[in-house]
């Protein structure tokens, strides 16, 4: 199957094809920018078929990069895959899981933050590690045209009041 992604034609083998890449510590990590269709493509249709077909896809976040250099296969974060197929697929929210039950502050969960706070949370070091990766996977969703972004665990599955909620446009409900 032929997409394409930044004007540029590839064959997509799979649902995941990375543009650019960067080798930090002997890892290959996708980089990652605000536009997320230059960096990432999704095989939206490969998706729309199986999940027309009544199944429930679970990607693993592998990629191949579009020339071929880097080997057979390219470790994505797993956050950075979702951001990217929940704005491909035109997705109404994003729920990226944790092991915490949201963006804590003092031990407490942030029930909301605007894209300009969450950035706030990354550049004064509150948000780290796991957390701002999720934060940045979160606020590339919204750039790509995710409406709404969910930060928890499990349980907010079921529980859609659960968790820190970001979202694109507006004040916060």
């Amino acid at each position: 199957m032929v997409t394409e992604v930044g004007r540029q034609p590839w064959t997509v083998v799979g649902l995941l094809l990375t543009r650019d890449a960067v080798n930090t510590t002997g890892n290959l990590w996708l980089f990652f920018a605000a536009t997320l269709a230059l960096y990432l493509g999704v095989n939206v249709a490969f998706l729309k078929h199986l999940l027309s077909g009544g199944y429930m896809p679970v990607i693993s976040p592998v990629s191949r990069d579009a020339s071929g250099t880097l080997g057979a296969a390219l470790n994505v974060n797993g956050d950075d895959a979702a951001a990217a197929i929940a704005a491909a697929l035109g997705a109404a929210e994003l729920l990226l899981v944790a092991d915490v039950p949201g963006v804590m502050r003092d031990g407490d969960v942030i029930p909301s933050l605007t894209p300009d706070a969450a950035r706030a949370l990354i550049a004064d070091g509150v948000a780290a590690g796991g957390m701002q990766a999720k934060l940045q996977a979160a606020l590339n969703a919204l750039a790509g045209g995710v409406p709404q972004v969910r930060i928890s665990d499990l349980v907010a599955i079921d529980d859609p009041d659960r968790g820190t909620v970001l979202r694109r446009f507006g004040e916060l409900s």
